[in-house]
């Protein structure tokens, strides 16, 4: 079945679409989408054989480096989608003029790059621009929210990339992630966000932020604090908002203090008890404000994953009982976390929730009310949870459980009798590793 799929993809793309060997011989030059992963071929021999006038997608799909001709880049006047990675040149200060056309272009793995041309503003078709592991590149073009029609914009591993230009006023972008840029300190170099024009746009259409593994990252805004429970509300209503944002992931920037308001996220993945801090003051400032400002950040959260970090017992206190909506939680990496906010009874549409690495973690001490509202919870994990000797007697108000899984609990030695209640488990409890209790559950 496969092969007979096979083949028929291959009809349907004709002779328009290639992979391209060079030990086939002879190439039809009516060729429109190509790619090739050759490691010993160069896109410079590729290019050659084909018409580059005809090519609307080049793609190079190889993972050797290979030092290429500066001009190629003008032999692809008329493509829409352009991938070099692997491929070392600089590229030309015409790059706009000559390739207007651009929907897609990643240049990845190029060691020869310093800068960005300013002509890449021209590119006022671009939709996805992805830089990966450009490790010498430093400078990006100041005006580069001129792509209007951005919507992608990846930059990953530019190690030596120091300063980003302004990016909240794309008007199109819906995915924003940067990782791992060490050199980076500041996303956006002012004092304040209340010293800049606020009648500027700050970003419109953002959906998804990646903010991951940059280790020097200290703030979204030059020399800015981070918004603390003893700021006043007109800060606070001066402070930026992204007005569309749906999902973020803030993970490996230790340094990070300070990061624009979301009111509207659905799913969050935060590593820093210092943005959950901010997230504190945001909720207190909101608890005093007029009865007529009513709406209430986070509230529409559905998925939370906390991951490493100091995180309080009196944090979870003031967060949880806003999150009515929440269907997913996970608690990972907090040794110091000993028991469970109170605040959990107020989740009660949590389907799914995950602990892990919460060392000193007791569930025993916890009384029957925190399992009244969990009756939605569909699946329950625990792992690695060293001091968990027992599960809850409450257990058995998780009337819908399918999943129950212990992964390494090595101080485990009871059920309570009400695990014998649940009747919609889909299978036994899973007991996974050296936990006494693994072949005697019932």
């Amino acid at each position: 079945m496969h092969d007979l799929m096979h083949d028929l993809a291959l009809r349907v793309a004709g002779d328009e679409c290639k992979i391209v060997n060079l030990n086939e011989g002879s190439i039809n030059g009516g060729i429109r989408h190509a790619s090739f992963a050759s490691q010993s071929s160069s896109p410079q021999e590729v290019t050659s054989i084909l018409e580059p006038n005809n090519l609307r997608t080049f793609l190079s799909l190889k993972k050797s480096r290979t030092f290429v001709q500066n001009g190629i880049l003008s032999k692809f006047r008329h493509c829409r989608v352009l991938g070099l990675g692997y491929a070392h040149f600089g590229v030309p200060t015409s790059l706009g003029n000559r390739s207007k056309h651009l929907r897609y272009l990643d240049i990845s793995e190029n060691l020869s790059m310093e800068s960005m041309p300013n002509s890449i503003t021209d590119l006022l078709n671009l939709q996805t621009l992805k830089l990966s592991n450009c490790k010498h590149l430093k400078t990006l073009p100041r005006d580069l929210k001129k792509l209007v029609n951005l919507r992608h914009l990846l930059i990953n591993g530019c190690d030596s990339l120091s300063h980003l230009p302004s990016l909240s006023e794309f008007p199109s972008l819906r995915t924003l992630n940067l990782m791992g840029l060490d050199a980076l300190e500041f996303l956006q170099e002012i004092s304040y966000p209340e010293h800049s024009n606020t009648t500027r746009p700050f970003f419109p259409s953002l959906e998804r932020l990646s903010l991951l593994d940059s280790r020097n990252l200290k703030g979204w805004w030059g020399r800015r604090q981070m918004v603390g429970a003893d700021q006043d509300r007109a800060r606070y209503n001066l402070q930026p908002s992204f007005a569309k944002l749906l999902s973020a992931a803030i993970l490996g920037c230790p340094h990070l203090n300070s990061v624009p308001l979301f009111p509207l996220i659905e799913y969050l993945n935060i590593a820093s008890a210092e943005l959950l801090e901010q997230v504190m003051a945001v909720l207190d400032c909101q608890s005093k404000a007029p009865v007529e400002s009513t709406f209430i950040p986070l509230s529409k959260l559905k998925g939370l994953h906390f991951a490493g970090g100091d995180l309080e017992h009196s944090m979870l206190e003031t967060l949880l009982p806003v999150l009515n909506n929440l269907e997913s939680m996970s608690l990972n990496d907090y040794p110091k976390l000993k028991s469970l906010s109170r605040g959990m009874q107020y989740l009660s549409s949590l389907q799914h929730l995950v602990i892990d690495a919460c060392e000193e973690l007791d569930l025993s001490s916890h009384d029957d009310k925190h399992g009244i509202q969990w009756r939605s919870l569909v699946k329950l994990r625990i792992e690695l949870c060293d001091n968990l000797t027992s599960l809850p007697e409450w257990i058995y108000n998780f009337s819908s459980l399918k999943v129950l899984e212990i992964i390494g609990c090595e101080s485990l030695r009871r059920f309570p009798e009400g695990i014998l209640r649940l009747g919609n488990l889909e299978e036994k409890v899973r007991v996974i590793g050296n936990v006494p209790l693994a072949e005697n559950i019932f």
